[in-house]
């Protein structure tokens, strides 16, 4: 009985961890599943350059406007997708939830789009008024190009990466720091990338094209390696999100080439995480 008892408390923290750590995973699957994952580390990125900048927009509804539009345009472009699309045709779970719940969506979809122009043309100036304009023309003008133009070979995950930074940047009274845009641009196209090329059977049956379909392994590696010398040698010190961030991608491509065996969905979580995690430390 008294070994038993060992035995039992040996593994007992053990088996909490494991069960703390599938909760935390089915949470992280809802919230990708209602396409928040992408608009929590916008407002990641967000407080991280009003830090770095001395710009007070904590709670603010700069971040409130950031995370409506993000979602919006991530839940449009998935609603999108779906289009057309039989359902057993559909292989991931965000776009299974997608078409099971599409007409509700539409609608909760219009709702938060009406809302946020209202909010929007009611707390604004505007300069940023217009700036919000534009970033939804050229969201509309992505989804025509990925939807209708080029069914083929469409770079999408460079597209969607630079328009998620400019949505990072329209509302900071900060002008266009274009450096700052660059370097946020390169580091959520190699996570576009890295995700795209982890789901790549999944999205090639569902006839979705990506650009990371067309790239080998050394290419990528190539590219992260790329991206830890330019920020190394572009910015004044090793510790800063995007450095920290490659070097990440850097050791979790190689271990995932190696011998690390992940799921699609936690190699997502574990992805996502670092996205949302490492510019939040540096919020001090």
């Amino acid at each position: 009985m008294q070994k038993i008892y060992k035995i039992f408390t040996n593994c007992k923290p053990r088996i909490l961890i494991h069960i703390n750590y599938m909760h935390i995973r089915s949470l992280f699957t809802r919230i990708h599943i209602l396409a928040l994952d992408a608009p929590l580390i916008g407002l990641a990125w967000q407080q991280y350059f009003a830090h770095t900048y001395e710009i007070d927009i904590a709670l603010s509804k700069e971040g409130t406007i950031l995370v409506a539009s993000l979602w919006l345009a991530y839940m449009a472009d998935r609603l999108f997708d779906i289009q057309g699309k039989s359902p057993n045709r559909l292989k991931s779970k965000r776009h299974q939830f997608a078409q099971r719940n599409r007409q509700n969506l539409w609608l909760i979809w219009t709702i938060v789009l009406a809302a946020s122009i209202a909010y929007s043309l009611s707390t604004l100036n505007s300069d940023k008024i217009v700036a919000c304009l534009i970033l939804f023309f050229l969201i509309l003008l992505y989804n025509l190009a990925n939807q209708c133009l080029w069914k083929k070979g469409f770079p999408k995950e460079v597209c969607v990466a630079s328009l998620f930074s400019l949505a990072c940047f329209v509302l900071l009274d900060v002008g266009f720091p274009f450096q700052d845009f660059f370097n946020l641009s390169l580091i959520i196209s190699l996570n576009c990338i890295f995700l795209s090329k982890k789901e790549e059977f999944t999205d090639q049956s569902m006839g979705f094209p990506s650009l990371a379909q067309s790239l080998h392994s050394q290419t990528i590696t190539g590219l992260i390696i790329a991206s830890l010398v330019y920020f190394a040698v572009v910015l004044p010190s090793y510790l800063n999100p995007f450095f920290l961030l490659s070097l990440s991608l850097f050791i979790l491509h190689f271990l995932s080439l190696k011998c690390l065996s992940l799921s699609d969905e936690g190699y997502r979580f574990l992805l996502e995480c670092l996205y949302c995690v490492i510019p939040l430390f540096f919020l001090n």
